[in-house]
């Protein structure tokens, strides 16, 4: 995955030892991020007609960005650092559906970090 986006830019601060803003405002923002392998399988299916109606694109897990970094901190034993900020105040999530858990496809990225480097 591209170093700019979010789960890498998560791991690599965690690897530095780099503090990571969440918000004052609870748990916000909520997302639902879903691994490529499951983001493919579902585009597949729709683009060769397995799949019909409407589809919700997105992971079944609903996640804010301090369990995302807990949970990626616990696979890399690195306890993280946290700043609290005036952030985000809502979330962006619609329950989505996948067979990698996020947990699954932490690992898999974290491995391929690590062994890039």
């Amino acid at each position: 995955q591209a170093e700019e986006r979010l789960m890498p830019r998560l791991i690599q601060r965690i690897l530095n030892r780099e503090p990571i803003d969440i918000s004052i405002h609870a748990s916000c923002p909520l997302i639902n991020p879903q691994h490529i392998d499951d983001l493919c399988d579902q585009l597949s299916a729709i683009v060769l007609g397995r799949a019909e109606g409407m589809h919700v694109l997105g992971g079944s897990e609903i996640v804010s960005i301090q369990d995302i970094t807990r949970m990626a901190g616990r696979i890399l034993s690195i306890e993280p650092v946290f700043n609290q900020v005036d952030g985000a105040k809502s979330s962006m999530y619609c329950k989505g559906r996948g067979a990698v858990s996020l947990e699954s496809g932490l690992g898999r990225l974290i491995d391929s970090i690590r062994g890039g480097q």
